[in-house]
């Protein structure tokens, strides 16, 4: 059988800790701290980390950018 996709809450939860955890590896202060740098709201950002509602790629794409890797890297 083959491998299911993730389901939609599963991949924003997985994109979330690969936020948080670029974020840290990268040394910022914090998430707030980050959030400010990118021009993003820190509740925006806050809501990503968690998981919680439907991320844009355009913001992923900022983020990516920021934590100096590839979108991919952001949805594994």
């Amino acid at each position: 059988m083959p491998k299911q996709p993730p389901k939609d809450d599963e991949l924003l939860a997985a994109i979330g800790r690969n936020i948080a955890k670029y974020i840290e590896l990268r040394g910022f202060e914090s998430q707030e701290k980050f959030a400010w740098e990118i021009g993003l709201p820190k509740t925006t950002l806050s809501r990503i980390i968690r998981g919680k509602g439907d991320v844009r790629i355009s913001k992923l794409s900022k983020i990516a950018t920021a934590l100096k890797v590839k979108v991919d890297d952001l949805l594994k």
